[in-house]
């Protein structure tokens, strides 16, 4: 054989177990070694890293013993190597003994929602540009950490002390659950605002966190706020939302307060919701209760149609005959009852917003001017929503095509809108029990029988209200409020035209006077929170 290769094939073949092979070369094999190899390589080059260090480490030289060279003889004479040192001889750790972190400084940390270690570099910043030695300052997470934690609890219990040396036994609670921004992510938490109310302060409890809504979680969260503030014995009166989970009878959030209270509590339910049970029954009977999951068709349609209107171009409500006939005895007077209530403080954006759309819809101008904010939320737990979407189609119904049986619903609504306004304002001149009771006897002569019997009244309790009087709804039980409140009812005996001057209705006056039967206040702790 002249061919070498296969002369050497041939003779491999030949020998014990035929070593030899026409195959090429193992690519699987080849990979998996060159892998192999290279992981090699990579540990070979750590470890020579790390040495390296090591050496460095150890052969580090102190540069201020060179400090002292002066002159290019000095030079030639210190060519001798210089002994070295270990880090530990040369470097000498010195910790910072000035604490310097006041109050105010960790509350402002607070309030811009700085953290621990974001807090170090700005003071570590801030020290250095005050040329100030950072090495005396105590400036390290553990330490800032520790020192916001004391400062908050101290706060925390300075302002527990001194409200509680400042109430007496007529602590009103307000509470109001609502959706806040969690302070950890971007979710949002369920948290119920408790606020306590006593001759004419108010101090916010707290903000608990809550896993649901129900009655048990708040009542237990509302316990718990009270035990931690030692108020339990101070508190007379609950201030709430008419919801089920707040006044239901079985599993309301007050009846379980009163039974981890063991003793009866006085309710001061939240009044002005009243009105948007009036005005939830007229739009029922205007648009029927079929709707679409949280939302109103006939709103959601406006709401998409919101980007063609012009808001230049608008009709004040007032200018429609139908309208005018119905609102011209009190159009002044509410526009001018609007434009006070708007010089005072509004806990919610949207009760500005129906105070100035009531004023556009009477032919008036609000004080900040006319303009229209977009179509917002559609919802059924604030009617104050409705309200809003109504007076808006109607003030822009050349622009919206409206039906003509729509059009005449959204006009009725409206009026009951306005009127509210009337009955709303009677708390400037009158008691809120008797303002109740006038607004269901205006409810009835005011308006034709149809509507009466559809929104509120009930055809056998026409009667019966009529013929009702403020002092119809005095009873034995109504003593249980004066003696709640240690209130002297000596005045009583006497003639009630003498009563501005007789010390002891002075005194009941002021006590009944700071009893809020609103749950605003649970909205201004929420709007605290939130700034």
């Amino acid at each position: 054989m002249k061919i070498e290769e296969d002369r050497s094939f041939l003779i491999s073949q030949r020998q014990k177990n035929r070593p030899g092979s026409m195959l090429g070369v193992d690519l699987k094999i080849t990979r998996k070694e060159q892998r192999a190899a290279e992981r090699l390589k990579a540990f070979e080059e750590k470890r020579k890293r790390t040495y390296s260090e090591m050496e460095m480490a150890n052969t580090f030289i102190d540069t201020n013993l060179l400090s002292d060279v002066t002159s290019s003889e000095d030079k030639e004479e210190t060519n001798q190597p210089v002994p070295f040192k270990s880090p530990t001889d040369c470097i000498k750790e010195v910790r910072g003994s000035i604490d310097f972190l006041t109050a105010k400084l960790a509350a402002a940390f607070d309030r811009c929602r700085i953290g621990h270690r974001d807090a170090v570099h700005i003071l570590i910043a801030t020290a250095e540009a005050l040329s100030k030695d950072v090495n005396e300052l105590v400036i390290n997470r553990t330490s800032i950490r520790r020192s916001r934690l004391c400062f908050r609890k101290e706060c925390s219990e300075n302002i527990r002390n001194k409200y509680k040396l400042s109430i007496d036994d007529s602590v009103t609670i307000h509470w109001d659950g609502k959706l806040l921004s969690s302070l950890i992510g971007k979710h949002n938490v369920d948290r119920l605002p408790i606020v306590a109310s006593c001759n004419g302060k108010e101090q916010l409890l707290g903000v608990p966190a809550l896993d649901t809504g129900t009655g048990a979680n708040q009542a237990n969260a509302i316990f718990q706020t009270l035990e931690d503030w030692c108020i339990t014995d101070n508190m007379q009166a609950l201030c709430c939302d008419t919801t089920a989970s707040n006044t239901g009878c079985i599993k309301g959030a007050c009846i379980l307060l009163e039974q981890l209270l063991q003793r009866n509590i006085l309710y001061v339910p939240y009044r002005h919701h009243i009105y948007e049970i009036v005005l939830r029954s007229v739009f029922y009977v205007k648009f029927g209760t079929t709707t679409s999951g949280p939302d109103v068709p006939i709103f959601k349609r406006f709401q998409q149609f919101w980007s063609n209107v012009n808001t230049t171009n608008f009709e004040p409500g007032i200018k429609n005959d139908y309208v005018e006939k119905l609102l011209h005895n009190v159009s002044e007077e509410i526009i001018d009852f609007s434009i006070s209530y708007l010089n005072n403080m509004l806990p919610r954006e949207d009760y500005r917003e129906l105070l100035e759309l009531t004023i556009i819809f009477l032919g008036g101008v609000p004080p900040r001017g006319l303009s229209f904010k977009i179509p917002g939320a559609i919802h059924h737990a604030r009617w104050m929503a409705k309200a809003i979407y109504c007076l808006k189609m109607y003030i822009f119904r050349n622009h919206f095509n409206l039906q003509h049986r729509e059009e005449k619903s959204i006009a009725d609504i409206c009026v009951f809108i306005i009127y509210i306004n009337v009955w709303f304002k009677a708390p400037l001149t009158s008691s809120a029990p008797l303002q109740d009771l006038t607004f269901l006897k205006d409810l009835n002569t005011d308006f034709e029988e149809e509507y009466r019997k559809q929104y509120v009244l009930k055809p056998n309790q026409v009667t019966t209200i009529l013929n009702k009087s403020i002092e119809d709804f005095i009873c034995s039980e109504s003593m249980e409020l004066f003696n709640r409140f240690k209130i002297i009812i000596d005045f009583i005996n006497i003639d009630p035209s003498s009563w501005q001057n007789n010390e002891s209705y002075k005194k009941a006056a002021a006590i009944i006077k700071n009893i809020p039967v609103v749950n605003d206040v649970a909205e201004r702790g929420v709007k605290l929170i939130e700034e």
